[in-house]
């Protein structure tokens, strides 16, 4: 977002949000008090097209989306695709992304759009990772004193070491994706929700090399999920950060 005064040519106002989560809430008045100019969207199979048809969008001339991934844009699109990266295969477990099958195979972990900025390309990745909701809710049953007893050999040891190889590929996921937006040569910005949290390894690896919007220019905390809670604590409302731009 430019400072004030600059030249709105050199502005680029991006919005994302996960659908999958929006519990029925409309987002329309917060679109209109931040007035993007492209708004990216996961788990949002052609939601282009419905916000493409709905008057109260109509600034948005133009829209695509790849799978689950959905962009529109105030500002002609030029291309969407998938993006995937190689991890090891898994089979079903209560710890998703852990058990090791040993071939490798493809995982979609974004959309890659182009648009078309005052004549200029612009690479938008509308990011959504795998969320690891599944593995914290084994921990949550128990399985944390696996990290803790984990002894070689027994049950605990194994349980401790598919935990940790789902982690470990979330990991390479990541690395994978940023590798892949590193040899962009255009602008390019990363925007969707990552499921990581914005303290910790993984939320380094991303701002060693990229900008983090909110920190660069944001208030307060951040926080983008959950939409509502339960938890006293976050008296309500949101308690951690897991989407970016």
């Amino acid at each position: 977002m430019a400072k004030s005064g600059e030249n709105q040519e050199h502005q680029l106002v991006v919005l994302t949000n996960n659908r999958g989560q929006n519990a029925g809430q409309s987002m329309r008045a917060f679109k209109n008090e931040v007035a993007p100019d492209v708004m990216v969207f996961q788990e949002a199979a052609g939601y282009s097209v419905r916000y493409l048809g709905d008057p109260g969008y109509a600034e948005f001339k133009h829209g695509l989306y790849t799978g689950e991934f959905s962009l529109v844009s105030k500002y002609p699109i030029v291309s969407a695709e998938p993006v995937s990266v190689k991890v090891i295969a898994i089979s079903s477990s209560p710890v998703p992304l852990a058990t090791v099958v040993g071939t490798e195979e493809s995982v979609i972990v974004a959309g890659r759009f182009v648009i078309d900025f005052h004549g200029k390309k612009v690479v938008i990745y509308n990011v959504h990772l795998p969320s690891p909701r599944g593995t914290l809710s084994y921990h949550m049953r128990g399985a944390f004193l696996y990290g803790l007893i984990g002894i070689p050999g027994t049950s605990f040891g194994e349980k401790r070491a598919a935990i940790q190889r789902g982690w470990d590929q979330r990991t390479e996921m990541l690395r994978a994706l940023l590798k892949l937006a590193d040899k962009e040569v255009d602008p390019t910005i990363l925007a969707g929700d990552f499921n990581l949290p914005s303290v910790g390894y993984c939320h380094g690896l991303v701002s060693d090399h990229w900008r983090d919007a909110h920190e660069d220019g944001g208030s307060g905390f951040g926080f983008t999920f959950p939409g509502t809670s339960r938890n006293p604590l976050w008296l309500g409302g949101p308690g951690l950060r897991i989407d970016y731009v």
